[in-house]
């Protein structure tokens, strides 16, 4: 409140000494938009080529009022991402705030550029927002009387932050965060009866969670000790649990195909354990090409992706359900015995060094059937020492070519 004031007065005793920030919708560089800025205006370079822009809290207000429950802020900060491939930089998201929620909405900003550019960096795509829209919005405001949820909402390319004064731990606020940017920005499947109908919200806190946790670019204000404990701990009780229900039931258990929460908690398991053991430009990949909304959706893009990418060649992170088509296949990664449960169980030695073509040759095997294999490291086997990954490659010779 002190500080409201304070700003308050400040703005009217100095009208002269300061105007209202108006900063461009795009500039040709970086150093174009920095060219020129007032000395009232921190201009933070950010990692991946993003700019947040933050007027100071003596500079006269920018009102504002959002479109859905016409609530006035009249502080802003803005966030700038460079064009793909060219220089240029571009606002791509408006942050609305009060004084009192300066804090809160600062951090909130320079983590929404981080998940940008995981987002970028781990799908290989650039963010795109609800209804095509150029811009989001970010709105901390007070938790209107009307609103559909205590922490937060999402409306078109509007998302909203209630009551962030009250949120006292930073990982909290980075959760409501995500869960919001996840309800913006990730397709996901829908139907649920609990505890939402979207399931994009929780994936977004775990999917982008689990992507902080693992960032090796680490130089940004916000972090220290506690901001990490509190991902590695949200990691431990949210993230981990859901990815080993996935790893022992895979895509067969009937829990996929309910709407209840456990239903939800299966399908994001599904998707976190497969951002691990396929990448997430594979996860991208199927999440954004996905026509239905339901759960099966989401693994029959996925595997028709896995199918695509195994002509060529595939890095798998053990364990790992793979769908697999009918067919001969070739296993390599310098020395292991693989193990494939499915339809019938495969033991594959795989040779160290080279991928082995004679045949009979140890790292090639026949699925005699499509569909969902569990591959993992053979147990007993001490060869198998260090072995977390396999590379896998489909293999067509006469006998595949004849029966297609």
């Amino acid at each position: 409140m002190a500080l409201r004031l304070l700003v308050a007065l400040l703005s009217v005793f100095l009208p002269s000494c300061a105007s209202a920030f108006e900063p461009p919708v795009s500039a040709a560089s970086v150093a174009a938009l920095s060219a020129g800025m007032r000395s009232d205006v921190r201009h933070e370079t950010l990692p991946g080529d993003y700019v947040l822009l933050l007027p100071e809290p003596f500079v006269p207000p920018t009102p504002a009022k959002d479109p859905v429950y016409k609530i006035r802020t009249s502080r802003v900060a803005y966030i700038y991402e460079r064009v793909p491939m060219k220089e240029a930089m571009v606002r791509r998201v408006v942050v609305h705030f009060e004084s009192d929620d300066r804090d809160s909405a600062v951090r909130s900003a320079r983590l929404i550029a981080r998940l940008m550019r995981l987002h970028r960096d781990h799908f290989g795509r650039e963010t795109t927002f609800r209804r095509s829209a150029d811009v989001a919005h970010v709105w901390f405001v007070p938790t209107p009387p009307n609103a559909a949820h205590a922490g937060g909402e999402t409306r078109d390319a509007n998302v909203y932050v209630f009551a962030a004064s009250r949120i006292m731990t930073s990982i909290e606020l980075v959760r409501t965060v995500a869960h919001e940017w996840g309800h913006l920005t990730l397709p996901a499947a829908r139907g649920y009866a609990e505890p939402e109908n979207d399931a994009a919200g929780y994936l977004g806190e775990r999917l982008y969670i689990k992507w902080l946790l693992e960032d090796r670019l680490t130089s940004y204000p916000d972090n220290n000790d506690a901001f990490a404990k509190g991902l590695s701990l949200y990691n431990d009780r949210q993230v981990t649990p859901l990815m080993q229900r996935w790893q022992e039931g895979g895509a067969a258990s009937k829990i996929l195909t309910g709407d209840a929460t456990d239903a939800m908690d299966y399908y994001i398991g599904a998707v976190l354990d497969c951002d691990r053991a396929f990448g997430s430009k594979v996860v991208g990949e199927a999440l954004f090409t996905i026509t239905n909304t339901g759960a099966g959706d989401f693994l029959t893009a996925l595997s028709a992706t896995v199918s695509r990418q195994l002509e060529t060649g595939l890095s798998v992170g053990l364990p790992a359900w793979i769908p697999m088509k009918a067919g001969k296949y070739e296993a390599n990664n310098g020395g292991g015995v693989l193990l494939l449960k499915g339809m019938k169980s495969f033991r594959v030695p795989i040779e160290a060094g080279r991928v082995p073509f004679p045949r009979p040759s140890p790292g090639r095997f026949r699925i005699t059937a499509p569909g969902w294999n569990k591959a993992s490291v053979a147990p007993g086997v001490p060869d198998n020492h260090g072995m977390h990954s396999v590379h896998l490659k489909s293999v067509r010779d006469k006998e595949t070519e004849a029966t297609q």
